[in-house]
Formats: structure tokens, sequence, C-alpha cells
């Protein structure tokens, strides 16, 4: 019997003050782990597999809710494939600068 790969799921504290809620924390906090063992920036996921992998469980609607929120906040860009036209599915790219500036304005480091 080959062995069920388990789910991580990280909250962290600094994360949730910052982004106003515990999903949108995790969200951020999934993507900042993507985004380090990427060999490109940008991370290429449907929203279906954020909420599984995640283990959030939301719809795709509000998963792309809270992305949105990210977005507008600068902790996230969104854009398309740039390389194929014909994929529909959003790239992110985490501003790491943006998170770090809004954490020193908390006071937190």
């Amino acid at each position: 019997m080959k062995p069920k790969k388990l789910k991580r799921a990280v909250i962290k504290e600094e994360l949730v003050e910052l982004t106003g809620d515990y999903k949108s924390a995790i969200l951020l906090q999934y993507l900042m782990t993507c985004s380090e063992h990427s060999y490109s920036a940008w991370i290429c996921k449907k929203a279906e597999e954020l909420s599984s992998e995640t283990m959030l469980n939301m719809s795709p609607e509000s998963i792309r809710k809270y992305l949105k929120k990210l977005i507008n906040k600068g902790f996230l860009s969104e854009r398309k494939n740039t390389e194929y036209k014909w994929d529909r599915i959003m790239q992110y790219k985490v501003n790491f600068v943006k998170i770090q500036e809004e954490l020193n304005n908390l006071g937190i480091l």
C-alpha cells in the first residue's frame, strides 16, 4: 500500500495581523512557501488546488475572493500565462518586499 502524503497548513500570527483574517494568511503563507520552492517567481495554481492544498476547502469563488483581497493590498501580483495564451489558469507572484514593509509599519519584525 502506497503511503498517503499528508498536507500541512501553516498559519503565522504576523500574517493574520497583516491580512486581517486567517484564511488570507493561510493562502499567503502557502504561496510564499510555493514561491521559495519554484524555479520561477510565478506560481500557477487553480483555485480548486489552492482550496485543497491549504485545507481551507472553500469554493473556487471564495478562494478567488481572498486572492483578490491579497492582490488589492499589493501582497500578490496576478497575470495570465504569457507563454500559452489559451491557458486560463492564473499565475501569482508574492511581493515579499511589500509584505516586509507592511510588517515593519505594523511594528512586527
